[in-house]
């Protein structure tokens, strides 16, 4: 399990990693790789558990990240995040399909 502290009392927690790729007490940076997702304990597939916390106490990411301030993309790197958006929704779409044909498999 990882957990990363953040500023204003809030973490977040990462677990059924297969692997670790930071140490306790080491500062990371934006962007940078924690980990590899996995399915250890007593996961039934490779997934990753994410927990919002916030003084400790369990936070819905979705109601966090909507309460959030927005941050401006600069015009200049727009056609680059587009680009990794459009990677993370089809990747995001055959996750989907993959759990609605495991569902009817059943």
């Amino acid at each position: 399990m990882v957990q990363l502290q953040h500023s204003g009392g809030k973490s977040t927690v990462y677990a059924h990693l297969s692997r670790m790729d930071v140490r306790k007490g080491q500062r990371i940076e934006q962007g940078q790789r924690i980990g590899a997702v996995g399915a250890t304990g007593w996961a039934t597939g490779p997934h990753l558990h994410f927990e919002f916390r916030v003084n400790g106490q369990f936070q819905d990411p979705l109601k966090v990240a909507r309460a959030a301030e927005s941050i401006r993309i600069d015009a200049a790197a727009k056609p680059q995040f587009m680009q990794k958006a459009a990677v993370a929704q089809r990747q995001l779409a055959a996750a989907e399909s993959m759990t609605a044909f495991r569902g009817d498999a059943e």
